[in-house]
């Protein structure tokens, strides 16, 4: 013994509570993981969902050292030795995979999604380019954790920690009669709730049509552009302005709209084709829609960015070209190849000036003012430009807790601050700016409401007044030759075949009336709506099959 009185060699934790151990260690870390992301995300609404996560995260690893127990029990003493050794591998996988949450509870809590309906491409995607190989070191500490813990004395449960244990899980079972925050649970409930709906609506199947009609190419303006009434073209893609803040927001009778209102038409029933950014900027710039999941494999329609789109075209007619996004790293750059530059937030310079925030590659950010000043620079040393900006503000909650405005506020600062600019280095009478309100929310596909992304067209020729004909993405660039060459505007539509989020693959119908369908895909269930879902099948069949032929070289890629 010591001179405190302890034993200098500790005996061994007994098998039988190696487990316990190893799950005690795995809630300890995740306490620690969720006091540091709620710490560092300094939102204080953010404390209830992180505490009721590990909440779940302690029903889950209990479960699970349960189980590995009860297995060890019933093994044959022969193989008992490697039954006890796969239940703690079982549980520190568990544990890996909670580990690395916490840090991105916040964006998944914006838009929940069922992690087990994700395949192998998505949940690759979303490593490499959103998330990066760095943010797996929770995921490592877990694993290293595991695998020591049973020789960290300071882990044995006594019999007073066992006491607490019965209280603490019959708390966490009460968290699981509402919608879980924690992804697993979460997972694991939406999946129970689809097991018991019948498959209504056959798969959708990925082979070419034998006849396949051609998808409509870039409209054919862009050889008089050279007569246009603008020399420049600003578009503006607002991120989480829904259509319910934009119009009472931003069209408000004191705000920027108004006081432009002479200058201004606001399309109120124009509609997003994809609930997600990459597929819908490129029904935006080449009129095609893309009837995928937008990051679940990007090589289904990568072939896209090579057809005839906005960017090249004008360039062609002597318009430089600039995307602009602030964001540390964004890898979905519709048409990359035909910009003439794409701006990062490395490319910004000094950013001091301006809030920056985000604690992984998926959020690293800087306001969306701080690239302004580029903006306007690259406008006066080009004769004639197209800016495309994918504004980052408010894609994560964080951003409202750090600056206390909401989206559409920062956006309201944003657009002023922008044509301030425009005005005060004399571009104001020569730049036409569209701006377009984000999608609603991602979690809720079946909703036609959250298609419609409201577009308003700034500039000091456009006839002012609102336009409620229904039209969609695949119309911007028909609006747009509207507004610089004077030619009609696209004739309304009847209705528009849409597709939901990546988490699922939902698609559906909106008629200009409002009468609508959706289906999702995986179950075969019709999720929403009044409209015969069999002709939508039938429609985005011919859709897909369509978009094969001319994008996919080999049917099948798709699968």
């Amino acid at each position: 013994m010591n001179h405190l009185g302890m034993t200098s060699n500790p005996q061994p934790t007994p098998p039988e509570s190696t487990l316990a151990v190893t799950a005690a260690a795995m809630i300890g870390l995740q306490a620690i993981l969720h006091l540091l992301a709620a710490a560092t995300m300094r939102d204080p609404r953010m404390a209830v969902p992180h505490a009721v996560a590990w909440l779940q995260d302690v029903l889950l690893l209990t479960l699970a050292a349960a189980t590995a127990l009860g297995l060890r029990a019933a093994a044959p003493k022969s193989v008992r030795r490697w039954a006890q050794l796969a239940g703690r591998v079982g549980l520190v996988a568990l544990g890996m995979l909670l580990a690395l949450y916490p840090r991105t509870l916040q964006v998944f809590l914006a838009a929940p999604a069922n992690f087990l309906q994700t395949d192998a491409a998505a949940a690759g995607v979303f490593l490499r380019e959103y998330l990066g190989l760095g943010a797996l070191w929770p995921a490592g500490l877990a694993a290293a954790l595991g695998i020591w813990a049973p020789g960290i004395a300071a882990l044995r449960l006594s019999r007073r920690g066992c006491l607490l244990a019965g209280p603490l899980l019959l708390l966490a079972a009460v968290t699981l009669a509402g919608e879980a925050p924690n992804p697993i649970v979460f997972g694991l409930q939406d999946s129970l709730r689809q097991r018991f709906a019948p498959r209504t609506i056959p798969r959708l199947q990925p082979t070419a049509a034998q006849a396949a009609l051609p998808l409509p190419d870039t409209v054919d303006w862009i050889a008089a552009v050279r007569h246009a009434r603008y020399d420049h073209l600003i578009i503006v893609v607002l991120e989480s302005v829904t259509a319910a803040e934009f119009e009472p927001q931003l069209l408000r009778p004191d705000g920027f709209f108004h006081r432009h209102r002479d200058h201004l038409r606001c399309f109120d029933h124009y509609y997003a084709t994809n609930l997600d950014s990459y597929t819908a900027l490129l029904a935006m710039t080449c009129s095609i829609q893309v009837p995928f999941r937008a990051y679940a494999a990007p090589q289904r329609y990568v072939a896209v960015n090579n057809a005839p789109n906005l960017v090249r075209g004008l360039g062609h007619a002597g318009f430089a070209g600039l995307f602009v996004s602030t964001y540390e790293h964004q890898p979905f750059v519709p048409h990359r190849q035909d910009w003439s530059r794409v701006l990062d937030r490395p490319d910004l310079g000094d950013l001091s000036a301006w809030v920056s925030l985000g604690s992984n590659r998926m959020e690293a950010a800087t306001e969306d003012r701080a690239a302004l000043p580029a903006m306007i620079a690259f406008l006066r040393s080009n004769q004639r430009t197209l800016v495309m900006a994918e504004l980052v503000y408010g894609h994560s909650p964080q951003w409202r807790a750090t600056m206390g405005l909401t989206s559409a506020q920062y956006a309201e600062v944003y657009l002023a601050d922008l044509w301030d600019r425009l005005t005060a280095v004399g571009l104001a009478q020569r730049t036409l700016v569209a701006v377009v309100s984000d999608h609603g929310d991602r979690s809720r596909p079946a909703d036609p409401d959250n298609y419609r992304v409201p577009l308003v067209i700034l500039g000091l020729a456009v006839e002012p007044g609102p336009d409620h004909s229904f039209r969609c993405h695949l119309d911007l660039q028909s609006i747009l030759a509207h507004e610089m060459l004077d030619v009609p505007l696209p004739p309304t539509r009847s209705g528009l075949d849409v597709v939901g989020s990546t988490e699922r693959w939902i698609y559906g119908r909106i008629e200009a009336d409002g009468r609508h369908v959706f289906v999702d895909d995986s179950t075969g269930r019709v999720l929403a709506g009044g409209l015969e879902p069999a002709d939508l099948h039938r429609r985005f069949q011919n859709h897909v099959a369509t978009f094969n032929a001319r994008f996919i070289p080999r049917p099948g890629i798709a699968d």
